[in-house]
């Protein structure tokens, strides 16, 4: 079993909860000691770092194949319908089949894709990347509508056009700090980009500042802004935090194409969504000896890098 398979497990379902996606999961993995783990913190700012079934349920829901504990829906996850995302690089187009697969609509792919054009990449702990390539955007939009595919035209630049930049408006609820010792505090350090261990009474006395508290398999994720603890929006927060410490931390080399965020950092899911439909692929992990671990986004235009960064109010370096 492949994580191809399991995508095409989760399209004949359509949806189901939790459990079942774990338990696929443990079944395609087996024999990995990785699955014995648990871990309810989504960061991934180190993709070692994270079991595979949630790297995979991450990787699924970056790419768009698949929603998890969405508000719009009863179940806990939920596969995407079957999109060709398009992204123009140079003069040529590519397509990129998402969401929902089944044995009959890839066939349909290839005898409908002109000869030569149908690209079969893997990716690790993700479905193999499949796309179409062609000078013509129009050939995309015939070839999508006669395989039964949503076409999407210039889809990072529509998924960032839908968005709204980082603001106050990533805090929730308001709430009171969590009551018992057996709580742990940190607080994310923005000009070191790092966890910091801190005490209740630390946090208690911030009037600005983002926090992790851990309990057990339990953690909140709790922003202070003026004094008053709200939860937030882990990814969003952190570059509010960023915003309000005046520290850049995003780089665009124009030369290669390449859109570089240190790892801790990683975009929100819609704008990370919108950099993957650029290549395809997972960003590359890069470590750095004595310096924060970058993630490397290739084939990314200058225009789809400016939205990017103006989304999570970052100047681009």
């Amino acid at each position: 079993m492949s994580v191809n398979d399991l995508l095409l497990w989760m399209s004949a379902r359509g949806g189901g909860s939790w459990a079942q996606f774990r338990a696929a999961v443990e079944r395609l993995y087996r024999s990995d000691p990785e699955m014995d783990e648990d871990d309810n913190d989504a960061e991934a700012s180190d993709p070692a770092a994270l079991p595979l079934y949630q790297e995979l349920r991450l990787n699924l829901e970056r790419f768009g194949f698949a929603e998890f504990f969405s508000a719009t829906t009863d179940h806990d996850w939920r596969v995407t319908p079957p999109v060709l995302a398009v992204s123009q690089a140079a003069n040529a187009y590519t397509g990129f089949i998402i969401g929902a697969r089944s044995d009959r609509l890839i066939r349909r792919v290839e005898i409908a894709a002109p000869r030569g054009s149908l690209r079969v990449e893997p990716v690790e702990h993700s479905p193999d990347s499949l796309s179409v390539e062609s000078d013509e955007l129009s050939t995309l939009g015939v070839l999508a509508s006669a395989v039964g595919l949503v076409f999407q035209q210039d889809a990072p630049n529509a998924i960032l056009a839908t968005l709204r930049a980082v603001d106050s408006a990533v805090m929730g609820q308001r709430v009171d700090v969590p009551i018992g010792k057996e709580w742990s505090f940190e607080r994310f350090l923005e000009r070191e980009l790092r966890w910091g261990v801190v005490t209740r009474t630390d946090m208690e006395s911030a009037p600005f500042g983002l926090f992790r508290l851990r309990f057990r398999y339990r953690t909140e994720i709790l922003m202070r802004w003026s004094g008053i603890s709200y939860v937030t929006s882990l990814q969003e927060a952190k570059y509010l935090a960023l915003k309000r410490a005046r520290k850049t931390v995003l780089n665009y080399d124009a030369g290669t194409l390449t859109f570089s965020v240190p790892a801790i950092c990683r975009p929100p899911t819609l704008i990370e969504r919108a950099l993957l439909l650029c290549s395809g692929r997972l960003p590359a992990f890069e470590i750095r000896r004595g310096a924060p671990a970058f993630l490397h986004y290739q084939r990314i235009p200058r225009i789809v890098a400016r939205t990017a960064s103006a989304l999570l109010r970052q100047e681009l370096g």
